[in-house]
């Protein structure tokens, strides 16, 4: 899985290489390369993420998921409070 992860992001990072070696050489005009830095961060990496994240379901995973999302919420809603105690 680890191998997978590793090799879509490398590929994503040449694509964006590429992308960056093409603007310099102003093979892409400004409007293009606009154009395709939103392709790839509205397309290609949800994309990417939701093929990487794709796995068979077991009761464990979602109960580490569950765990994972209350603990989320837990740390959004005490830093929430912080900051408005700390605002005030």
């Amino acid at each position: 899985m680890a191998v997978l992860v590793m090799s879509q992001l490398f590929t994503m990072i040449i694509l964006m290489l590429v992308g960056v070696i093409l603007n310099k050489k102003k093979y892409l005009s400004e409007n293009d390369a606009k154009e395709l830095s939103v392709i790839l961060v509205k397309v290609a990496v949800p994309a990417n993420m939701i093929i990487l994240l794709q796995r068979p379901y077991s009761h464990e995973i979602f109960v580490e998921f569950l765990k994972v999302c209350t603990g989320t919420l837990g740390v959004c809603f005490i830093a929430t409070i912080l900051f408005y105690v700390v605002g005030k």
